[in-house]
C-alpha cells in the first residue's frame, strides 16, 4: 500500500510540474543567470515526410558558451510511467546542441520539448517547455508497394500534399515486412476494436501481404497496425496459408471478403445497412478452392468477384454472398476449357467497363508455354460467364512479356511490357492489334518494369477523380515511377507526376479520404483492385 502511495504523489508531483512548466525551473544554487527565449509555445510537424523542426532558441547567461550544456528531451503521455518490465520510461534525447534539428519521425500525437540549459561546473539547470502537436499524410494518395533490397515489402507513399515518404513499414514498425510483395489493397470502412476507445468503429485502412504468407493491415490515419496473422482470424491460422488480401464486396458493399489460400471468409463492413463488429474473419465459406492474387470485385454484378482458383487450375467467380461457381458460359457449358486446366497458371489478369463488364485472365501452359487470353463479362444482375478465348501467339508482344495490366475505364486494352517498350493490345481484336505506345520523359539509362491504369472512378465521392497510365523503370537500385493523363487509353504528353524511391515497385494504389457507399450501390467500380 505505501508503495502506491508512493507513486501516487510522485504522479502528482511530476502533474504539478507539468502544469506551471511556463516558468524555468531552476536546479543547483545559482551563481549567475540564464533566460531562454525565442520557442513558441506549439509547433506542427508531419512525420515520416523527412520534416525537420528547427527550434533556434536565445540563450542569455553570465557563463561562457564553453561553461553551458544543452539537452533537447521529448516526452510522451507515457513518459514517467512504468513499461511491461517495471522500468520508469525516461524522455527521448533528440538533441545536444543548443539549435534543435530533429528529424520528425514518431507515431502522430501530442508530445512535450524539453529545452534543457545546464552549467557544466554547478549543475545549474535552466528547463524550458514547448508542446509538439504530430500529424501524418497518411490518410490519402498513392501508396507504392515495393520489394527491398533484402527481398522484404515495404510502402512508400506520395501523399496528395506532394510529400513523399518512404519505407513507412519500416519506420513505424521497426523492420519491413518479412517477404517480397504478394498483394496491396485499399479497404474502405473496415471494422475493428480501437484500442483507444475499447469501442467497435469502422475506418480506411491498408491490407499489405507478402510470398512469406504474412498480412498487415495497418489504420489510414496514423499506420498503426490492426491486424495481421495472429488476430485476424476468429480461429488460428494455419501455418500454410497464404493470405492473399481483402476486398469490399457483396451486394451494395456490405461485406469484407478475405481471401486466401485456404478459401474466402468474410465480415460486415460498414455501411447504412450494416451493424459493427470486430472486424476479425469467420470460418471459410469453401475450403475447397485456393484463390490467388489474380481476383477482382465485380460490383456492376451485385458485388461479386472473378478469381484464379490456384488449388484447382480453374477459373471461378463468387456471387454477392460469397458462394464459388464455376466460370462457364452462359449455357452452362465449357467445362474442359475453364476448369482443372492443371497445366496452366494464370500470369496476369484484369477488367475493363468501358462497354460492361469484361474481364480477362491470361493463362499459360507450363509444359508448352502456349498461351490463352481468357475474356469474361457479366449479364449486369448477378452472373458472371466466361465469353471466349484467344490464343495469343508466341511471337508477338504478350506472348512474349511477363508483365500485363489492363485498361479499366477508356479502352479496350491490355498493355504488356516487351523489347524494354510498352505495347497496347485491342481485346476487341482477334489477333489483339498490338502497337507500341511512346513514352516521353524516361531516359535510356531506365528498363521498363511496370505498368497499370490506375483511377478513382466515383461519381458520390468523385473530388478526387483522375485516370493514370503509371509506368514504373528500374535503373540500378531505384525505381522511378510516371503518371501520365491519358485520351483513349493512351498516354497524353509529358507525364505530369514523377516518384522517385529505393527499391523494385510490384503495386501502386489509391487511398482516398473521401469514399461514398452510394457509389457501391449503383454499381460504379471505383478503383481497380489489379495492376
Amino acid at each position: 500500500m505505501k508503495k502506491y502511495f508512493y507513486q501516487l504523489i510522485c504522479i502528482i508531483g511530476m502533474a504539478g510540474m507539468s502544469s506551471c512548466f511556463s516558468d524555468d525551473s531552476i536546479q543547483g544554487t545559482p551563481i549567475g543567470d540564464i533566460n531562454v527565449t525565442g520557442i513558441e509555445e506549439s509547433y506542427l510537424s508531419t512525420s515520416y515526410i523527412g520534416e525537420i523542426l528547427k527550434i533556434n532558441p536565445v540563450v542569455t547567461s553570465d557563463y561562457p558558451e564553453s561553461e553551458l550544456e544543452y539537452t533537447w528531451m521529448l516526452l510522451n503521455s507515457k513518459t514517467g510511467t512504468e513499461d511491461e518490465n517495471g522500468n520508469q520510461i525516461e524522455p527521448e534525447i533528440i538533441g545536444r546542441e543548443k539549435n534543435l534539428n530533429f528529424e520528425v519521425n514518431v507515431a502522430p500525437g501530442t508530445y512535450q520539448i524539453r529545452y534543457e540549459v545546464k552549467v557544466i561546473q554547478n549543475s545549474y539547470t535552466v528547463l524550458s517547455k514547448t508542446d509538439l502537436l504530430v500529424v501524418t499524410e497518411f490518410s490519402q494518395g498513392f501508396y507504392v508497394m515495393k520489394e527491398t533490397e533484402s527481398g522484404d515489402t515495404d510502402l512508400d507513399l506520395l501523399a496528395s500534399s506532394g510529400a513523399f515518404s518512404e519505407n513507412l513499414i519500416a519506420q513505424t514498425q521497426g523492420e519491413a515486412l518479412k517477404g517480397k510483395p504478394y498483394c496491396l489493397n485499399p479497404l474502405y470502412g473496415h471494422y475493428y476494436v480501437n484500442p483507444e476507445t475499447d469501442q467497435m468503429e469502422a475506418t480506411n485502412m491498408i491490407a499489405v501481404s507478402t510470398e512469406a504468407k504474412e498480412i498487415n493491415l495497418f489504420r489510414s490515419s496514423d499506420f498503426m497496425k490492426v491486424f495481421d496473422r495472429s488476430n485476424l482470424l476468429y480461429d488460428e491460422m494455419e501455418a500454410d496459408e497464404q493470405p492473399v488480401s481483402i476486398y469490399r464486396v457483396g451486394m451494395m458493399g456490405m461485406n469484407m471478403a478475405y481471401l486466401s489460400s485456404n478459401g474466402v471468409r468474410y465480415t460486415g463492413a460498414e455501411s447504412m445497412y450494416g451493424t459493427p463488429c470486430v472486424g476479425k474473419y469467420g470460418y471459410s465459406l469453401d475450403e475447397n478452392i485456393g484463390i490467388s492474387r489474380y481476383a477482382f470485385s465485380n460490383i456492376t454484378a451485385m458485388g461479386g468477384m472473378f478469381c484464379w482458383d490456384d488449388k484447382n487450375h480453374s477459373l471461378i467467380y463468387l456471387d454477392y454472398n460469397l458462394y464459388t461457381y464455376p466460370l462457364l458460359d452462359m449455357f452452362w457449358e465449357g467445362y474442359e476449357i475453364t476448369q482443372n486446366l492443371y497445366d496452366y497458371e494464370c500470369i496476369g489478369a484484369g477488367m475493363n467497363i468501358t462497354n460492361g463488364t469484361l474481364a480477362n485472365f491470361v493463362l499459360e501452359n507450363q509444359t508448352n508455354r502456349e498461351r490463352y487470353l481468357y475474356l469474361a463479362t457479366d449479364d449486369g444482375f448477378m452472373n458472371m460467364y466466361f465469353d471466349r478465348r484467344i490464343k495469343i501467339s508466341p511471337d508477338s508482344h504478350m506472348g512474349k512479356s511477363d508483365v500485363f495490366a489492363t485498361n479499366g475505364l477508356t479502352a479496350n486494352y491490355i498493355y504488356c511490357i516487351d523489347e524494354n517498350k510498352l505495347w497496347a493490345c485491342n481485346t476487341n481484336s482477334d489477333d489483339l492489334g498490338e502497337q507500341e505506345i511512346a513514352l516521353t520523359g524516361i531516359s535510356s539509362t531506365e528498363t521498363l518494369t511496370y505498368v497499370s491504369n490506375q483511377y478513382w472512378n466515383a461519381n458520390f465521392a468523385g473530388s478526387n477523380n483522375y485516370d493514370y497510365l503509371i509506368v514504373g523503370t528500374q535503373e540500378g537500385s531505384n525505381y522511378h515511377l510516371y503518371m501520365y493523363n491519358m485520351i483513349g487509353g493512351m498516354p497524353d504528353g509529358e507525364p505530369i507526376q514523377k516518384i522517385t524511391g529505393t527499391g523494385k515497385v510490384k503495386s501502386v494504389r489509391f487511398l482516398s479520404s473521401n469514399f461514398s457507399d452510394y457509389d457501391l450501390m449503383f454499381g460504379y467500380k471505383v478503383y481497380p483492385e489489379i495492376d
